[in-house]
């Protein structure tokens, strides 16, 4: 998967930051079918990459219960 590749190359704060798009926009004609393409694309989220918390994984609450001088990842 493409996230963890960004975890080991360090590079998600260069890469999932920012718009991400979708579908490009369009229209059908409901009498014959044909399609229209627009020029953009479908806006379906602003993203913001947090590498305090992104890099790494939570411990499990169970592991954390069994040794006392563990701590949680920061950002969990």
């Amino acid at each position: 998967m493409r996230v963890f590749l960004y975890k080991r190359w360090d590079i998600g704060s260069s890469v999932m930051n920012g718009p991400y798009y979708g579908s490009r926009l369009g229209s059908v004609n409901t009498q014959t079918g044909q399609v229209s393409w627009g020029n953009g694309y479908i806006l379906v989220e602003n993203r913001t990459f947090y590498p305090d918390r992104k890099y790494l994984l939570p411990i499990p609450q169970s592991e954390l219960d069994v040794n006392p001088n563990m701590t949680q990842n920061p950002g969990y």
